[in-house]
C-alpha cells in the first residue's frame, strides 16, 4: 500500500475515534450525573477552601459545638442561591458560577450579606479576625492584597476559588478516568471496534476508504457545524484551560481583573462534558446526537456479523482480538476533541498531498447537517398531525424495490383505515380510488378496507384501537396457535383469530377486483400483523393471487422462526417494515417467547432519516436514552408510546419526501 492509502486508512481509523469518543462522553457524563460525583467535588472543594480536612458529617452544622468553619460549610450550602441550583435535597449542584460561588463563600463565612460586606470595610477586618484557622489566615492575606477594599476582595475570592478548582477538576479527573476506560472498552466490545481488524478491513478495502475519507473532509471542511460545533468548541475551550471543574472561569484566570465577568462552563475531563444548568433542564444530548449523525458513516467498519464464525478459534485470534479491543478502549480515553483535531490535521495533510476541490466543493455545498449519506433518505422528525391530502409524487404500483413514495402512500391508507367508512369512502375519489370494506366497527370485529385503482388494489387493516376491547384482547392472547395454512408453523393466536373472523369477506373484497391489478397489503400495529399474515395465507392457500408488495407500520410480532422463514423466502425484496425510532410495539411479543420478525427494515432514526435494514448496534444506539432525573425518564417513556402513532409515521416519511424532492 502506498503512503496515501496509508494515510486514508488512518483517517477512517480515527473518524472511528471520534465517533465512538462522543458516543463514551455521553455515557460518561450521564454516570457522572446520576453518581453526583460534581457536587460531591463541589463539597470537599468548599470544605478545604475553609480549612477543613473533610466533608463535615450531614446536621453538624445546628449543634451547638460546631466550630465556626463548619457553621460557614452548612451555611454555605443552605444558601438560597446554592439550593437554587440543587435539582434535589439529597444532591449538591454539580455547577456553581464563579460570581455566584465567591459572593456566597463570603457571606457563608463572615457571617454578613453581600450589601453589608461592601458597607462595611472596618467591620469586613473585624470578622474575619474572629474566624479560626486557616481560613482567617486566607482571608486576611485576600483583603490586605486588596487594600482593605471590600469590593476587591469579593475578586480576589473569586480568584482564590478559580485556583482552588485546579486541584478539584484533578480530583474529578481521578474518579472519571477509569470509568472512561471502562465505558470505551464496553462500547469497544458491543460494537466490534477491534483496531487491529478496521486498520486490516480499510488497508483492502479501497472504496470503504474514500467514503470515510468523504466524510470526514466534509465534516473537517465545516468545522462540525450546529450542535456538534458547539460540543466541540466548548469541550476543546474546557480542555485549554478556558474553564474550571465546578465553576465558570475565564481563560488565564491568574491574569484577569478581579470582579471581570467570565462565561460560565465546566471542565471537559477525557471522556467527558459539562453540564451547566441549561443543559440540566434538557433530555436531549449533544454528543449523543453528533455521534447518531456520523454513525452510519462508519457503520461498515464495526459490528460482529462476519467477524464470529461458529468454528474454534486459535489462541492467537482471542490475543488478536482482545489487544484491539483495548488499544480502543485507550485511544477512547483522549476524548472526542482530540480526534477532532486529529482528523482536521489528517485531512489537511491528505489534501496537501492530493487536491481535490471537486471533493471540496460538494463538502461545502451539502455541509455536514444536509443528511445526505448512502442508503439514507433524510428528513426532521415531525410530531403527528392529521392526515394531509394525497401524497406526491404518485404511487408506483409494479415498484419491485423499498421506494419512499410507496412506503409514504401506504402509511396514508393505514391511517385512514381508522376513520368510519364515510370519511373513507369520501376521501378514496379524492386519491383517484374506489374504496370498500368494513369499516364501522361492530362488536370485536376487524376492519379493513379496499381501494381500487385503474391498476392497483390495496388492502389495509386497521390496527388497535385503545377504545376498542376486542383489540386488545386480540394484542394480550399471546399463546401459540397452529397456522392452519402453513404446516408445522405457528402464529400469535388473538391475531389469527383476528384476521379469521372477517377472511372470507376480505378474500371476496380481492377476488372481485380484476385480476391484473397489482396488491398491495398493508396495516399498523395491530393490522400490521394482520397484513403479513393476510398475505402469507394468500400465497400458501390462494396460488392465483399475487401480493405485489406487503408494507407493515410499527407491527408486532406473529409468528415463530418456522413462519417467519417461509414468509422470507415467499416475499423476498416484497415484504417491508417500517419502524419508528423508539416505537416499542415491534419489540412485543417478546423475542424470548419464540415470537420472530424479518422483512426489510426500513428505520426511521431520531434525526428523522430512513436507513434500510440499519446494523443492530446502530438501532440501539439510536434508541439509547440517558435520562437525568424522573421526568426525563417518564418523557422517555411517553415518546416509545408516541412514535407509535402512525400519524406520526406518516409525519417522518412526508418531511423525508420533502427533503429529497
Amino acid at each position: 500500500m502506498d503512503a496515501l492509502g496509508m494515510l486514508n486508512a488512518l483517517i477512517g481509523l480515527v473518524l472511528v475515534y471520534f465517533v465512538l469518543s462522543l458516543i463514551v462522553s455521553a455515557v460518561v457524563e450521564w454516570i457522572t450525573q446520576l453518581c453526583g460525583d460534581r457536587g460531591k467535588v463541589l463539597e470537599l472543594a468548599t470544605a478545604r477552601l475553609l480549612g477543613l480536612d473533610g466533608v463535615p458529617a450531614r446536621g453538624s452544622g445546628a449543634t451547638a459545638c460546631v466550630g465556626t468553619l463548619e457553621r460557614a460549610f452548612h451555611s454555605f450550602f443552605a444558601h438560597p442561591q446554592i439550593q437554587a441550583l440543587q435539582q434535589s435535597r439529597e444532591r449538591k449542584p454539580s455547577y456553581v458560577p464563579t460570581g455566584t460561588y465567591a459572593g456566597v463563600l463570603a457571606e457563608a463565612a463572615l457571617g454578613m450579606s453581600l450589601s453589608a460586606i461592601r458597607a462595611a470595610p472596618a467591620l469586613v477586618r473585624a470578622k474575619i479576625e474572629g474566624l479560626a484557622e486557616p481560613l482567617r489566615s486566607s482571608l486576611l492575606a485576600l483583603l490586605d492584597k486588596a487594600d482593605g477594599d471590600p469590593e476587591r476582595l469579593i475578586g480576589e475570592i473569586e480568584l482564590w476559588v478559580e485556583n482552588t478548582w485546579d486541584r478539584a477538576g484533578g480530583w474529578l479527573r481521578r474518579r472519571v478516568i477509569p470509568r472512561v476506560f471502562l465505558v470505551g472498552l464496553l462500547v469497544a466490545t458491543a460494537v466490534n471496534a477491534d483496531t487491529v481488524r478496521m486498520f486490516q478491513v480499510l488497508t483492502r478495502d479501497t472504496r470503504l476508504q474514500e467514503a470515510l475519507v468523504q466524510t470526514a473532509e466534509r465534516l473537517a471542511a465545516a468545522g462540525g457545524g450546529g450542535t456538534l460545533d458547539d460540543v466541540l468548541c466548548a469541550a476543546t475551550a474546557r480542555q485549554q484551560g478556558v474553564s474550571g471543574a465546578l465553576a465558570g472561569r475565564a481563560p488565564d484566570a491568574g491574569s484577569r481583573s478581579p470582579g471581570t465577568s467570565r462565561t460560565p462552563a465546566a471542565v471537559a475531563l477525557p471522556g467527558e462534558r459539562s453540564v451547566t444548568p441549561s443543559d440540566q433542564a434538557k433530555d436531549s444530548c449533544p454528543e449523543m446526537d453528533a455521534a447518531r449523525h456520523y454513525a452510519l458513516d462508519v457503520a461498515p467498519l464495526l459490528g460482529w456479523q462476519g467477524d464470529w464464525e461458529p468454528a474454534e478459534f486459535p489462541p492467537s485470534w482471542y490475543v488478536g482480538k482482545v489487544v484491539g479491543l483495548l488499544i480502543t478502549a485507550s485511544a477512547l480515553l483522549m476524548g472526542a476533541p482530540f480526534w477532532f483535531d486529529m482528523l482536521k490535521k489528517l485531512v489537511s495533510v491528505r489534501q496537501s498531498l492530493r487536491p481535490e476541490p471537486s471533493t471540496k466543493k460538494r463538502a461545502a455545498e451539502a455541509g455536514p447537517d444536509d443528511g445526505k449519506q448512502p442508503g439514507i433518505v433524510p428528513g426532521p422528525t415531525g410530531s403527528g398531525g392529521s392526515l394531509p391530502a394525497a401524497p406526491s409524487p404518485a404511487f408506483m404500483p409494479a415498484a419491485s424495490s423499498c421506494r419512499i413514495e410507496n412506503l409514504l402512500w401506504m402509511s396514508r391508507w393505514s391511517g385512514l383505515v381508522y376513520d368510519e367508512g364515510a370519511v373513507a369512502e369520501a376521501q378514496g375519489p379524492e386519491w383517484g380510488y374506489r374504496v370498500s370494506g368494513k369499516l364501522d366497527a361492530i362488536g370485536n370485529d376487524t376492519q379493513y378496507l379496499i381501494a381500487e385503482a385503474a391498476d392497483t388494489l390495496i388492502l389495509a387493516f386497521r390496527g388497535t384501537e385503545p377504545s376498542r376491547l376486542g383489540d386488545w384482547l386480540s394484542d394480550l392472547d399471546a399463546d401459540w396457535a397452529d397456522c392452519p395454512w402453513s404446516r408445522g408453523a405457528r402464529v400469535h393466536e388473538g391475531f389469527l383469530n383476528a384476521l379469521e373472523c372477517e377472511w372470507v369477506s376480505v378474500l371476496e373484497g380481492i377476488r372481485s377486483a380484476a385480476a391484473d391489478k397489482a396488491l398491495w397489503i398493508t396495516g399498523h400495529s395491530l393490522g400490521g400483523a394482520l397484513a403479513l399474515l393476510a398475505a402469507h395465507r394468500l400465497a400458501c392457500s390462494e396460488s392465483d393471487i399475487r401480493v405485489q408488495g406487503v408494507v407493515t407500520f410499527g407491527q408486532p410480532r406473529c409468528g415463530d422462526a418456522r413462519l417467519i422463514e417461509d414468509v422470507q423466502r415467499r416475499y423476498t425484496g416484497r415484504y417491508w417494515r417500517v419502524v419508528n425510532n423508539r416505537d416499542i410495539v415491534p419489540r412485543v411479543p417478546p423475542y424470548l417467547m419464540g415470537f420472530r420478525h424479518n422483512g426489510t427494515v426500513a428505520y426511521l432514526d431520531d434525526l428523522g432519516r430512513m436507513t434500510i435494514d440499519p446494523p443492530l448496534w446502530y438501532r440501539v444506539l439510536d434508541n439509547l436514552d440517558l435520562p437525568r432525573d424522573k421526568q426525563a425518564l417518564l418523557r422517555a417513556v411517553a415518546e416509545r408510546g408516541a412514535d407509535h402513532g402512525i400519524t406520526h409515521y406518516s409525519s417522518v416519511l412526508a418531511n423525508a419526501m420533502e427533503r429529497t424532492a
